[in-house]
């Protein structure tokens, strides 16, 4: 009896650690980039959903295609924080780090099809208005929300990877506004040019969206059908969305 009590407290002694050894507490993460970073010179790393909070990582001789970044919030647990990256070139989706009892390590591969985009995002008449950058989940990816408050600059936009949302209501959280994707001037904006979506254009798509389940397709939040109707939209103090492309 008394070795059965002494195996099995080691057994779970065993799986306890196993289990802790999955998540560890850090202030830095290694970054690692495959299938190619040719033309990766600098990473941006976004925690946590933090849009317009990115900091620079630092590369991290003498292995190619590495990157060490240091959190500018001092520790966190790999079990609860997400990364992505702006890399120039592209953007990535979000990933959590994996711990191997020392280092915390996050890997991507380079690069997107789309080429990426600057924007400058701007609304008529000035005022706050929020803005979400919403990434579908992956076997390897876990779906996020990146958010942030315009007027902003936006670093490495790719609407492939990408849901550009807008909220247009207040009632309405970021990640449920309108997807600026599904409008044509928008997906077909060059860079140097400036592009003005008044807000019963961007108020048209949201009907379609909902009834193709996508009316709030961010994770956490349920779908919903909105009725719309010009005496809606004539009362929001929002006019217009102003994107300029920088490059």
């Amino acid at each position: 009896m008394f070795n059965e009590i002494v195996c099995a407290t080691a057994l779970s002694l065993v799986v306890a650690s196993s289990a802790y050894a999955q998540h560890g507490t850090t202030d830095s993460l290694v970054i690692r980039l495959t299938g190619g970073c040719e033309g990766v010179s600098a990473v941006s790393v976004v925690m946590d959903g933090a849009d317009q909070e990115f900091s620079e990582a630092e590369p991290f001789p003498p292995v190619p295609c590495r990157w060490r970044f240091t959190s500018p919030h001092g520790t966190y647990n790999t079990k609860n924080i997400h990364f992505s990256l702006r890399l120039g070139i592209a953007r990535t989706r979000c990933r959590k780090a994996r711990w191997d009892g020392k280092t915390a390590t996050v890997t991507f591969r380079c690069c997107g099809q789309q080429p990426v985009q600057q924007w400058r995002i701007a609304v008529e008449p000035p005022m706050s208005v929020q803005y979400a950058r919403v990434l579908e989940g992956s076997p390897s990816d876990v779906p996020c929300i990146e958010d942030g408050t315009m007027p902003a600059t936006l670093h490495d936009v790719q609407l492939d990877v990408e849901t550009f949302r807008v909220q247009l209501f207040p009632k309405r959280p970021p990640a449920c506004g309108a997807a600026l994707n599904d409008i044509p001037i928008v997906k077909k904006a060059q860079a140097g040019k400036t592009v003005r979506v008044p807000v019963e254009e961007a108020a048209r798509v949201l009907p379609p969206q909902a009834n193709r389940g996508q009316g709030c397709r961010a994770p956490g939040v349920s779908s919903s059908q909105i009725d719309l109707d010009e005496a809606t939209i004539a009362r929001q103090p929002l006019r217009a969305i102003v994107i300029q492309v920088v490059k």
